[in-house]
Formats: structure tokens, C-alpha cells, sequence
């Protein structure tokens, strides 16, 4: 949420500081929109961008309010008019690439994976430095099971923003699927220290466990549920690890500990069987 609000404010400070001469009212109403935005109101957001777009409907600096739309509207769940309000936008601005990032969003969360690869793809022609779109493309690739061009991605990102997040998790999610649980869970050790997450610990402890390194796993086990203690993932593992070792007690004070805060029951299942009395 708070990066779609950045890209919101973002874009309305670049209209706002647009060399084009802006009338007062436009101005007004691009600034309520923003308050809105702030505050999360998006109908009223969607009104004033509407009634700035209606007033200089030729103004060049229109095609960020139509991005800004096109978010807002994806936000309601108006879901085509997002759409609308993007192509519209790259009708007067085909390379602008915050509406190509923001049209692959929209075409992603519908299931249009190939449309949303191909603004992604123009969008990093014309900027291979993106972040955002480079890990959007990165995951299309790894749900495709596409690993050379995801591991290709995501190293990218990794190479042109070190100490940003969700890299590292893709080279450690590529590897994983690669069958090298070792390396998984080096990526993984390497996207904690950037940003730590519960997700995160389950998925190098499962690395450690798939490497068969049963101490290092027991290790960061003892770190990751103290730091998520009601982790239900967390504590499925941890029952696996007592299971291996026999220790069939534990692992069903696990097990229940797993369901009651939250794990998967069919996971449970798979990975932890009840134990027979």
C-alpha cells in the first residue's frame, strides 16, 4: 500500500511541477486528489482527477493524472476503467513508463500475464534501471516456470539496487525450484538482512531442511521463533525437525501448535503426519 501511495504522490508533485502553465482550479483539483489519496478516499480522489481532467482536457501534463486514475479506480475495483484510464494515458504518452508499470499491475491482478509482459518489457527498453517492473517481470517468469529468464531478472535487480528488497527472495525462490537448496537458502540469509520477514524464515529453514543441514536449520529455527513466536509455518518445520530425530512427542506438540496458529491443514498433513496411537 505504502509504495502505491508514494507512486500516487510522486506523480502528482511531477504535474504539479510540470513546465506547462497549470490554471489555479486544475491545480485545486490535482492537489484535493492527492489529499484524498493520502487518506486513502478513493472516490473523492477519482472525482477530483475527473473534474481536472475535464476542465483542460488538452493539458500535456493529463496523461499523470490519467496513471493516477487508472491506479485510483484499480484501488475501487473498477477494474476496466483502470485499464481505460491507462490506455488513454499512453494514447498521448506511449513511453511513459509509470503507465506501463501501472497497466502491467492492473493486467497481472486480472490474469493477463502476456499483455502485462509486454508493457513490462518496453518499460525496462526504455529504462533498464526499474526496480518495480524488473521484479514484476521476474515473477511472470519464475509463476511460468521460466528460471533462466526469472534468475536473469532478478540478478539484475540485485546488481542495479543492492539494498533493495525482493531479489535476493527470487534468486533464493529460482534456486529452490532448481533443486540447489543450498544456494535457496544463501539468497534467502542475504533478503533477511535487507528485510526480515516471518515468510522469509520459513523459506530458508526449508532451504536448510531440503540441503539436509539439520544443525544449521535447528539453529535458525531457535532465532526465527523467537522473533515469530505464533508462526504457524515456523512451527510446522519445527515439528519436521523433531520427527526426523525421532522425536515423535514434540513433534505432535508441534503439529498442534502449526493448526492452532494458523498453518495450512492440508500442508500440515503433507509434511507432518499425525502420529498413530
Amino acid at each position: 500500500m505504502r509504495k502505491i501511495i508514494l507512486s500516487l504522490i510522486m506523480t502528482v508533485c511531477a504535474l504539479l511541477s510540470g513546465a506547462q502553465t497549470l490554471t489555479r482550479t486544475y491545480v485545486e483539483y490535482a492537489d484535493s486528489a492527492d489529499r484524498y489519496i493520502r487518506n486513502e478516499n478513493w472516490v473523492d480522489a477519482e472525482r477530483m482527477i475527473v473534474n481536472a481532467l475535464r476542465l483542460e482536457p488538452a493539458n500535456k501534463s493529463n496523461y499523470l493524472l490519467w496513471s493516477n486514475l487508472g491506479i485510483v479506480r484499480d484501488r475501487i475495483g473498477n477494474t476496466e476503467g483502470a485499464l481505460q484510464a491507462f490506455d488513454i494515458g499512453l494514447a498521448s504518452a506511449p513511453r511513459s513508463t509509470v503507465l506501463l508499470a501501472n497497466r502491467a499491475y492492473t493486467l497481472m491482478k486480472t490474469g493477463r500475464d502476456k499483455e502485462a509482459l509486454r508493457d513490462l518489457d518496453l518499460a525496462l527498453e526504455l529504462d533498464s534501471t526499474l526496480l518495480v517492473p524488473r521484479l514484476s517481470r521476474a515473477g511472470l517468469h519464475l509463476n511460468a516456470r521460466r528460471l533462466a529468464e526469472a534468475g536473469k531478472d532478478y540478478a539484475a535487480a540485485v546488481s542495479i539496487h543492492p539494498d533493495s528488497a525482493g531479489g535476493h527472495e527470487g534468486l533464493g525462490d529460482v534456486a529452490s525450484l532448481q533443486g540447489d537448496n543450498r544456494k535457496a537458502s544463501e539468497e534467502y540469509a542475504r533478503e533477511i538482512a535487507i528485510a526480515d520477514s516471518e515468510n522469509l524464515r520459513f523459506k530458508k529453514i526449508l532451504a536448510l531442511i531440503g540441503a539436509e543441514d539439520t544443525n544449521t536449520a535447528e539453529e535458525e529455527m531457535h532465532t526465527a521463533i523467537g522473533k515469530f513466536p505464533r508462526s504457524g509455518g515456523l512451527h510446522l518445520l519445527r515439528g519436521v525437525l523433531h520427527k526426523r530425530k525421532y522425536q515423535n512427542a514434540e513433534a505432535e506438540i508441534e503439529r498442534k501448535l502449526a493448526l492452532e496458529y494458523g498453518a495450512d491443514p492440508d500442508l500440515v498433513d503433507a509434511m507432518l503426519p499425525q502420529s498413530k496411537k
